[in-house]
């Protein structure tokens, strides 16, 4: 047994999380994870709305990364960068956040946003009980998100145009 290795035997263990951090290290690569505390904090300090236009990608060197869904939003978003900071650093009590980095890409919550959305307008037909629970049971298997909101939104459009089909035919 050469000299290393007795030094590694009498060492302490290592946590899982430091190896990994290590080794991410190592061979630099990124590490892509969200705190879960910080998009909480993005999403109290910015609202609804915007948070489910946006996502938070990380936050490094005291620069938080986001994206956001499209041009209109980082336009606005890029006035709102002082205001923005200065709530993150209130809600999160650290001063952690010195700098945001806005930058055009698919908010990875894409089902928040359409299960936060107002019902459309043009829907005027409302459904019954019975079409409702078709639907839910239809797309309850489906065990992607965003994929069952789909198939929700699609199912519904059908419905409601048979519905207006329908009643065209009875009024002629």
């Amino acid at each position: 047994m050469n000299r290393y290795n007795r030094k590694r035997a009498r060492s302490s263990p290592t946590g899982i999380g430091d190896v990994l951090r290590l080794t991410l290290k190592k061979y630099k690569l990124p590490v892509h994870m969200t705190d879960r505390g910080l998009a909480e904090a993005w999403s109290e300090a910015v609202g609804a709305l915007i948070s489910s236009y946006t996502a938070v990608e990380n936050l490094k060197n005291k620069t938080l990364y986001v994206k956001v869904a499209d041009s209109v939003w980082l336009q606005q978003l890029q006035f709102m960068k002082p205001e923005i900071g200065e709530r993150l650093n209130r809600i999160l009590g650290d001063g952690s956040v010195n700098r945001l980095h806005l930058s055009i890409g698919p908010p990875q919550r894409r089902a928040a946003r359409e299960t936060s959305a107002a019902p459309n307008p043009l829907m005027k037909y409302s459904l019954s009980e019975r079409d409702r629970r078709m639907i839910e049971f239809c797309s309850s298997s489906v065990r992607d998100s965003d994929l069952g909101a789909l198939l929700r939104r699609i199912m519904t459009k059908e419905v409601v145009r048979r519905r207006r089909m329908e009643n065209k035919s009875r009024r002629k």
